[in-house]
């Protein structure tokens, strides 16, 4: 999973797309209101994001 910002100057978005075509299986997510940092710029968004990834890949730890 890779994600960008739509106002990202460092890497835009064009940039984003051409890196997440070269990996398989890879899902990007543009965050619409955010330049290179989502994390910070649209926490909310980005934790359900990691929250959801996380649930589909990871298994219950058993005790």
């Amino acid at each position: 999973m890779g994600d960008g910002g739509r106002h990202d100057w460092i890497t835009p978005t064009e940039c984003s797309e051409i890196i997440a075509e070269k990996i398989p299986n890879s899902k990007l997510v543009i965050f619409e209101n955010s330049g290179h940092s989502p994390q910070h710029e649209e926490n909310e968004a980005y934790l359900e994001l990691v929250r959801n990834f996380l649930s589909k890949v990871s298994s219950p730890i058993s005790k």
